[in-house]
């Protein structure tokens, strides 16, 4: 770990005044020999490379600022950023988060899209009035109570990653890295290769880790190889492309499919069981094998609600016999040795258009040990048919077209990498 505080910065470029404090801010820190400051959003680009991105400073960073201007509340990178900090910050009392209120003030915050992240519970900085020195002065005292977070939310998801690459020779990984654009100095020392390539495969997004993957798979040690070079190489490529995923639901999933809290179920606003299998690929961090999704296509034109019940279970009953390789009679029971005794949870995903919470009682009656996934499509929520009761609304939600990126990132990159 380095031995300086890692400080975030989190802005819009798009505001004269917000950029004056975030100038001064920068110069502020670089003069501070215990801190370095991370701020690096003029090259994120859409896609599936600015999540992965935002994902190594979020949850790579020891503190953090978070410049809230007029423009900031309308973007897409602030509210991710805020959402997942403020969760950050939830778990962890000694993360320090310090908003800044740059020509706004905390009424207007709660009136504006980040009103969910409740970044307004957290003690601001205001610029109202105030020359821009002394706004710097006040952010960097605070900091100045920030301490070191140790092994980070970042490392801890690299080590799954970091143990496909065992085997590999250090000169091979570095190589390997020199494929990767992207200085990783202030995240990591230079010491450990195999986490480092791990974190930069992870950070940069599925187009421009290929060239290290594709350098990777040609040079395969005799120990991965027997392995199976294909298994190998799909393992390597879900775990990159789910690092699209945030940390944040990251840790929100794992005691919901384990059935240590309610609801046991969850949604999104995606519309494909790709994307959430990512989700639940991504949330399985300390099992030795992936967890797994498969899809139901969901309601057939059912007219009364038992009819809608009997076809479900039926779909459900169907998928997952054919996962577990057992006859129909025996799927609860396979269902409750596989979820329990390991666990492992099996999670089922289907459309949520037209679930409501009885259908979903229903539903969780008949399989007591599978995690729906509920596919939402572009609603922002359950919608409603169903309450928080009965699952788990994930959050920050997919913004428009951050889906369909995905996908055809998703669907180039591993054309891209395959033997």
């Amino acid at each position: 770990m380095p031995d300086r505080k890692r400080v975030f910065i989190s802005h819009s470029a798009k505001e004269p005044a917000a950029q004056e404090v975030q100038t001064a801010l920068v110069e502020g820190l670089k003069a501070c020999p215990a801190i370095i400051p991370l701020m690096d959003k003029t090259d994120l680009e859409p896609g599936d490379m600015w999540r992965s991105r935002i994902n190594l400073w979020v949850g790579g960073c020891d503190a953090a600022v978070i410049l809230l201007s007029g423009k900031a509340l309308l973007s897409d990178w602030v509210f991710y950023e805020a959402a997942l900090l403020s969760y950050r910050r939830e778990r962890d009392p000694g993360f320090l988060v310090v908003p800044v209120y740059v020509d706004v003030d905390a009424e207007v915050v709660k009136a504006s899209r980040l009103h969910p992240t409740e970044i307004t519970k957290i003690q601001a900085v205001h610029t109202a009035g105030r020359p821009v020195p002394d706004v710097v002065a006040d952010i960097v005292k605070a900091l100045e109570k920030a301490v070191c977070c140790g092994d980070s939310p970042v490392e801890r998801r690299a080590k799954r990653l970091a143990g496909l690459l065992a085997g590999f020779q250090e000169d091979q990984l570095r190589t390997a890295a020199d494929f990767i654009d992207y200085d990783l100095n202030p995240w990591l020392p230079a010491q450990n290769a195999r986490l480092l390539l791990a974190v930069q495969l992870q950070c940069v997004g599925m187009k421009a880790a290929v060239p290290a993957l594709l350098n990777l798979q040609d040079n395969l040690p005799p120990s991965v190889a027997e392995q199976g070079r294909e298994d190998w190489l799909q393992k390597v490529v879900d775990l990159v492309a789910s690092s699209w995923v945030d940390h944040r639901n990251i840790e929100r999933i794992p005691p919901i499919a384990k059935g240590q809290v309610p609801p046991f179920a969850v949604s999104l606003n995606a519309a494909s069981p790709i994307t959430a299998q990512m989700y639940v690929l991504r949330s399985c961090t300390e099992e030795p094998k992936p967890w797994k999704l498969i899809s139901c296509s969901g309601i057939v034109g059912q007219d009364r609600i038992e009819e809608t019940i009997a076809e479900l279970s039926r779909q459900i009953t169907e998928v997952v016999r054919t996962e577990l390789k057992c006859r129909p009679e025996d799927v609860v029971e396979k269902l409750k040795k596989r979820n329990w005794a390991l666990p492992r949870p099996l999670f089922v995903s289907l459309p949520g258009a037209g679930i409501s919470d009885e259908i979903l009682a229903a539903l969780r009656k008949a399989f007591p040990h599978v995690v729906f996934f509920l596919l939402m499509g572009e609603a922002a929520a359950g919608g409603p048919l169903l309450t928080d009761a009965m699952l788990e609304i994930l959050f920050p939600q997919l913004i428009p077209d951050d889906e369909e990126r995905f996908l055809a990132d998703y669907a180039a990159f591993k054309e891209s990498v395959q033997p």
